[in-house]
């Protein structure tokens, strides 16, 4: 016999342990396979895209939806230079997915921020940064083109855990629009020269395709490659599966017995008043530690909250964090540094400034998280309601290392229920608060 085997059998604890053991794991077992489908997507092009304006998307009403984002391709004229990191995620200010005017969820664009950031944390080069065109950009000699995605995490559609027992089938689903509110871009960019005047006239969006130039060459990217330029769009990933397996679907997925609608665990965003500092940061004030006490007013069972600091358009990191409750400090960070040791050990993003070749790439978006599981989609496991509550308040240290007036932004995410009505697809958010 193995004497390993021998030696383990006269341990009483082993025996205990191996009590209701089995060999399982060693059996060949295939998973059940999906039914017949196929994976779709569908373009729906964008007519316009000017700053501090909103344009309004109709989906499509094609199959099981699970992932939408947008592919926009713009020219920047000569001179334009975007500082910033993260500046293209930040064209737009917020999108709003909705149902005849009804708002199902809104995502602002620090969540989308936060969201790319995610799923780059272990490479500060990584494809996703890359394709939303993170980096900032020097200069520009002359006229180019840009081509970058921004993704629309909305949780309606999807979740890490759930997978696509998340998608919704539109088909069956009351016609739903993703509106769009740009941003003012003249904040997002510089023009160095005199040429074209404010940078909201050197930002123009591709709406029909540019397959060549007049001398007849492809256009011109920043990345100094040629190539034919596609109008931008919203992409719509979608699942098609026969007729009688979509009915089959219908009905067991929305059609709840006794009637009742399908109640759906969502998200949706909302952000504080921007607190400004009162006080001008000049040169005799850098480097010395100010702190700036922002209120609370979220009602909303909240489990991620977002802190970002800015200046002329640039994140800043931030010192320590406090969330004040009834008049006493109840969770308290003396450094940034442990919010992201603390994410990092729950395997999520912190807001960590991560280190490349050598140099320090600050992102600067710091995140509190209230609940205790990796995916909040998928069960509540714990959360933030200031309901009740007297005075909540976040307090803010930082030290300026720049001059200027320095400005807060706080966000909550929070947790809503959707239902959808069996009958006619109606979707309604039952519960916000």
């Amino acid at each position: 016999m193995d004497e390993i085997l021998l030696a383990n059998s006269t341990s009483p604890l082993f025996n205990s342990l191996e009590m209701n053991s089995n060999y399982d794991v060693f059996k060949y077992s295939m998973s059940k396979s999906y039914g017949a489908l196929s994976k779709q997507k569908v373009e729906v092009p964008i007519k316009n895209a000017l700053p501090n304006t909103i344009s309004t998307i109709n989906l499509p009403r094609y199959g099981l939806t699970h992932c939408i984002y947008l592919r926009l391709a713009f020219k920047i004229k000569t001179e334009c230079r975007f500082p910033n990191t993260g500046w293209f995620c930040n064209l737009i200010r917020k999108a709003t997915l909705s149902t005849h005017s009804r708002e199902i969820e809104t995502l602002s664009s620090n969540q989308i921020l936060q969201y790319v950031l995610e799923q780059s944390t272990t490479d500060n080069n990584s494809m996703m940064k890359r394709l939303t065109l993170f980096e900032n950009t020097s200069v520009l000699t002359q006229d180019r083109y840009i081509i970058g995605y921004i993704p629309l995490p909305f949780s309606f559609f999807g979740s890490s855990s759930l997978g696509y027992k998340s998608a919704k089938d539109m088909s069956f689903l009351e016609k739903c629009s993703v509106s769009l509110e740009w941003n003012d871009w003249d904040s997002l960019a510089t023009t160095p020269g005199p040429t074209y005047g404010p940078v909201n006239d050197a930002i123009k969006l591709v709406v029909q395709n540019k397959l060549k130039e007049a001398d007849g060459t492809a256009p011109l990217l920043n990345s100094g490659a040629h190539q034919p330029i596609y109008n931008s769009c919203l992409m719509m990933n979608f699942i098609n599966v026969p007729n009688e397996a979509r009915r089959m679907l219908q009905r067991d997925t929305y059609r709840i017995k006794n009637g009742k609608p399908l109640s759906v665990i969502m998200s949706n965003t909302v952000q504080e008043i921007d607190r400004w500092d009162e006080n001008v940061v000049a040169t005799s004030d850098l480097n010395k530690p100010r702190s700036i006490k922002i209120d609370l007013t979220s009602k909303h069972v909240i489990y991620q909250t977002r802190i970002i600091l800015k200046v002329g358009g640039e994140r800043k990191p931030i010192v320590s964090l406090r969330l004040w409750m009834s008049g006493r400090i109840v969770r308290e960070w003396n450094d940034t540094s442990e919010i992201e040791f603390e994410n990092a050990l729950e395997h999520r993003f912190g807001g960590a400034s991560r280190q490349s070749n050598g140099v320090v790439a600050g992102d600067n978006v710091f995140v509190i998280n209230h609940n205790i599981d990796n995916d909040h989609l998928n069960k509540c496991s714990g959360a933030l309601s200031l309901k009740g509550v007297s005075s909540p308040q976040l307090e803010v240290v930082f030290c300026p290392n720049t001059e200027g007036q320095y400005i807060t932004y706080v966000e909550h995410s929070y947790y809503q229920l959707c239902s959808i009505q069996g009958s006619d697809g109606q979707v309604h958010i039952a519960l916000s608060q």
